[in-house]
This record gives structure tokens, C-alpha cells and sequence, in this order.
């Protein structure tokens, strides 16, 4: 804690600063309290906010994410009066579970109805309604996420809401997937990292390797990806130089950094020859026999 408040110390101009997963409000009090000049803040941290030191005067955007954690705009209006007096933007995601003994639509009406008093309506403009599924893409688009996973039930879910995510650098995918992918990821130009796994499922189709081709088609700044061994078994069994010709004609020249399962070591080489780029390699061979002895082998080409 005392390293990593001296080193923020030396910054003392710093005008925005974004935290995640530092629960320690001490710390997180620390270090905001060294940036004197601070004006944009992004934290996970509600204790945080509540207890924000008045040694901030200069905020002036406050985006905070809560998790299982309900506040209502009585109480915020209180944080912003008490703590944030010149504060002109304010972004709030907040997450929780619904009280069992309430309706979601009573609880959801209480919610908004706190946000509805002078100081949110006439005060700073902010004009509230609700929707369980809105069409405008304005409030459908979550631009500030970076990281997205989406497992076969999660893709479904979203196929019933216009949800989309035009701004992802990692993603988690299950293979195969539908079209749908499309219209909830619409540009992958800020993709680097995909992740593909492989799912079992009673309505699967034999679409993996069409999917994954129009998927790599459109990632053109991929430079890694991580497959697991049944995305291609379930394909064909492709042993040898058709498992090179597989990853060639998936990922081409894109592929920097490959972590793969393969049938044995004998096509290693043949498999650094004929991927270009390739300047990382982490695999797993089948017929692999583990003990105590053994480790990893991992080959870099550099």
C-alpha cells in the first residue's frame, strides 16, 4: 500500500484515473487523495463513493459500476451534495438481485421514482423511464465493455434483446455459434484475443468450421487465439498436415500467439514452417502420458 501510494505521488497532475478490484478504501482514499488535479474517476468500490474525500473538488465525471449492491437516487443525490459539488457527468451501472418478495415492476418503480425529484429532473436535466427491451441502440450499446464472454445460453439470451458490444478487445466464445453473434458484436476492428470452446449440444449443427471462418474473416487486428481440441474433432479428425491446413486456412498470416491441443509432436515443426507469423506456441499433445516428472513443453519462435 505505502509503494503504491508514493509512486502515485509523483503524479500529482493527473486528471483521470480508473480503478478495478481494489476494494480497500483506505487505499483507494490514499491515492485519490494524492491526485489533487483528478477530475475523471472510475471505480467499483461503493464504499468508495460514499466516503469520496472532499479533497476532490475538481470532479467533474464520475462512471461507477456496482455489483449486488442497490442505492437509489435518494441516496446518491446525498453523495453528489455532500462530496461532488461540481460534478457535471455521471454514469451509473448497477447490478442486483430483485427482492423475492417484491414484483421486479414494483421494485423497478420504486427505483425510477427516486430518481424523479427535483434535483435529477430540474436540477441537472436528467429525464428517467424504463424498458425491459429497448429498441434505441443508444441505450442498447455497450461501448465501454471490453471483455465479453458468451457461452451457447448467454448468445441465445442476447438473440431476444438488441444488445450490442462494437468495442471488444477479448472475447470468450462457444463454438459453433448462430448469426445472431452478428448483430450483437456488429465490428470486431478492436478485437486482438479471442478465446473458442467447444459445447455439446442436442440442436448443434456441423457449422463450426463456416463460423469460425466468417468470424476470423472479420477480426482483422486478431493476433491471438486459443482453441480447445474438440473445435476441430468435431469437425473431421484431422491429424497431420490437415490440421496445419485447418489453422492456415483459419487463421493465415494473422496468427501471432497459438495455444492448441494436437493429435502428436510430430507436425510441430511443420506446423511453425507453415504459420508465418507465429511467434508463440503452447500445445498439448493426446497422446501425452503426465506425471510427476513432466512439464510443459512450450516452443517459442521468435
Amino acid at each position: 500500500m505505502t509503494s503504491l501510494g508514493f509512486r502515485f505521488q509523483q503524479f500529482t497532475k493527473l486528471r483521470s484515473l480508473t480503478l478495478y478490484y481494489i476494494r480497500s478504501t483506505d487505499l483507494i482514499n490514499n491515492i485519490i487523495s494524492d491526485c489533487s488535479h483528478l477530475i475523471d474517476l472510475n471505480i467499483s468500490s461503493l464504499e468508495t463513493v460514499t466516503n469520496l474525500p472532499k479533497s476532490m473538488p475538481n470532479l467533474s465525471e464520475l462512471i461507477i459500476e456496482t455489483d449486488d449492491i442497490y442505492i437509489n437516487g435518494y441516496r446518491w443525490k446525498q453523495i453528489i451534495i455532500s462530496n461532488l459539488r461540481k460534478l457535471r457527468a455521471f454514469r451509473l451501472l448497477m447490478f442486483y438481485e430483485s427482492d423475492i418478495e417484491k414484483t421486479i415492476h414494483e421494485e423497478i418503480d420504486q427505483l425510477l421514482e427516486s430518481f424523479q425529484t427535483k434535483f435529477w429532473l430540474d436540477e441537472h436535466q436528467c429525464d428517467m423511464s424504463k424498458s425491459t427491451c429497448p429498441i434505441d441502440k443508444k441505450y442498447s450499446s455497450s461501448k465501454y465493455v471490453n471483455i465479453l464472454i458468451l457461452d451457447y445460453f448467454l448468445l441465445k439470451f442476447a438473440s431476444k434483446f438488441p444488445l450490442q458490444f462494437p468495442n471488444i478487445h477479448h472475447l470468450e466464445l462457444s463454438c459453433p455459434f448462430d448469426d445472431v453473434l452478428w448483430s450483437v458484436i456488429p465490428k470486431f476492428d478492436r478485437l486482438v484475443s479471442i478465446e473458442l470452446v467447444s459445447i455439446i449440444h442436442p440442436d448443434e449443427t456441423d457449422q463450426s468450421i463456416t463460423d469460425l471462418h466468417q468470424l476470423l474473416d472479420r477480426a482483422h487486428y486478431l493476433h491471438s487465439i486459443t482453441m480447445d481440441y474438440l473445435i476441430i474433432s468435431q469437425l473431421a479428425l484431422f491429424y497431420g498436415l490437415e490440421c496445419i491446413s485447418l489453422i492456415q486456412s483459419l487463421l493465415g498470416d494473422q496468427c501471432e500467439v497459438l495455444l492448441i491441443n494436437i493429435e502428436n509432436r510430430s507436425i510441430v515443426v511443420d506446423l511453425i514452417e507453415n504459420v508465418p507469423n507465429l511467434r508463440a506456441l503452447t500445445f498439448q499433445c493426446q497422446d501425452d502420458r503426465w506425471g510427476d516428472t513432466n512439464e510443459s513443453f512450450i516452443i517459442y519462435r521468435r
